[in-house]
């Protein structure tokens, strides 16, 4: 039913045997170890995932078929701005997972509809389940950077700690404070995010 897509939830958050559904996902598709999802990550091709590369858009594009997916991404970004590409990439795979899963349903917008969403005609609550989803997308594709059985889940996280993880997982210091952030509305964490924020963005580590 409409109603139990993922998306109309009140808050954004993912329960826990969802959370347990992309984990084992992963595992059963060998990626268990960082970095996650790189170039040749098994899931791509296990999901009918390909992944090409274009001029024409300016990050990443899904495309969705009957039997398969296409990841669009910007081609100097996708070869000379690797942790860059693994978040959009990540993205689009969150996506996917929300569709591979079902927990919203499958729509292939025609181009009247593209239209309509491109030049704004869409109405308030159309707009906040995008957004909702695209909020979704984005988490699960950290999630999936940076999963559970890799990622400590620290009650208190200093700065040292994120520049370390980011190498870890071969992201970028920020993306680690944002799934920190994740965790806490899962898992009710403790962090002092207004600090970390600044000390991420000035530091010179970086």
């Amino acid at each position: 039913m409409v109603d139990n897509e993922i998306h109309y939830r009140e808050n954004c958050y993912l329960e826990e045997k969802e959370i347990k559904s992309i984990m084992d996902l992963m595992k059963q598709f060998g990626d268990i170890n960082p970095p996650f999802l790189s170039r040749d990550s098994r899931i791509f091709n296990e999901l009918n995932i390909q992944v090409k590369e274009t001029n024409l858009i300016k990050d990443a594009l899904l495309r969705i078929y009957d039997d398969h997916w296409i990841i669009l991404i910007n081609e100097k970004i996708y070869m000379n701005m690797p942790q860059v590409a693994r978040r959009y990439l990540s993205h689009e795979l969150g996506h996917i997972i929300l569709y591979h899963f079902k927990w919203i349903k499958r729509v292939e917008y025609s181009f009247l509809e593209q239209l309509r969403w491109t030049y704004g005609n869409v109405s308030k609550d159309e707009k906040e389940r995008h957004d909702r989803k695209e909020d979704y997308a984005w988490m699960i594709g950290r999630l999936m950077l940076m999963p559970i059985f890799a990622f400590v889940k620290p009650e208190i996280i200093n700065l040292e700690e994120i520049i370390i993880a980011s190498r870890k997982f071969n992201v970028n210091p920020m993306d680690i404070l944002i799934r920190i952030y994740d965790e806490n509305k899962n898992y009710k964490v403790k962090v002092n995010y207004q600090r970390l924020n600044s000390l991420v963005s000035t530091s010179k580590v970086l």
